[in-house]
């Protein structure tokens, strides 16, 4: 579906499945909870992160994407440490979410590329969303 066509590549983005379609790597642990707005939004409350791989992630089909085609991300975070919501700061690899996309290419020999396709721009509101 190329051009201007709109395409939900992520699965239960809005999160009213639950955690269906999301993989927790590296010993991250995934909650639903209420999201910004709350009356029926939600959100994924991810914890135990020990390293940034340690992430909600998902396998998206690309199969309808061709060349030249734009894709868009778009998403809302709250950062919290034991319980208390924060202002994120850039000196630390934790501290400050970003989006990427993993391409993994060679089937079993899967070669695996990361990108960064988007970072939090500051400063994020302590009080939340």
């Amino acid at each position: 579906h190329s051009g201007e066509a709109s395409v939900e590549l992520v699965k239960n983005g809005n999160f009213a499945t639950n955690t269906k379609w999301w993989l927790a790597r590296n010993k991250l642990s995934m909650e639903v909870v209420e999201g910004f707005g709350g009356d029926g939004d939600y959100a994924l409350k991810a914890t135990n992160r020990a390293n940034s791989g340690a992430s909600p992630t998902q396998d998206l089909h690309l199969s309808c994407i061709n060349a030249g085609d734009r894709i868009m991300f778009e998403a809302k975070f709250k950062l919290e440490k034991d319980g208390n919501a924060y202002t994120c700061s850039k000196q630390t690899v934790l501290d400050c979410p970003d989006m990427r996309i993993s391409i993994t290419t060679n089937g079993e020999l899967a070669t695996i590329t990361t990108m960064v396709v988007a970072e939090t721009m500051e400063p994020i509101v302590a009080d939340g969303w």
